[in-house]
């Protein structure tokens, strides 16, 4: 399944916006899910940390791989920086509307 190769840690470079100069582009991804209800498809994503469009080229990525656009070997190139450009074109990035942020916990941080 192609939301396995997102867990651990990656360099998400070629899945996402510029953080800005200096900043890394490496996140931890601990937990997905996805779950089909009421004809639509919910896609939960735990990571340590989200980059700008991060979550949308993720999505489209995964899309394009479920209808056959994208192989699974062309995802893991992405994620691994490796013909990025190449696939880039083949994971358009979703628009915002249905994008929801969940939860954020902080280390050490109790309410």
């Amino acid at each position: 399944m192609a939301l396995g190769i997102l867990m651990g840690p990656h360099d998400f470079k070629g899945l996402a916006g510029s953080p800005g100069v200096g900043k890394s582009t490496v996140r931890e991804v601990f937990a997905t899910h996805l779950r089909q209800e009421n004809g639509m498809l919910h896609l939960e994503i735990e990571a340590n940390a989200f980059l700008p469009h991060q979550m949308r080229r993720i999505a489209g990525m995964l899309v394009s791989v479920g209808t056959g656009r994208l192989s699974l070997e062309g995802a893991k190139a992405i994620l691994e920086g490796h013909g990025s450009s190449e696939y880039a074109k083949l994971s358009p990035t979703l628009p915002p509307q249905g994008l929801c942020l969940m939860q954020v916990t902080y280390k050490d941080y109790s309410v």
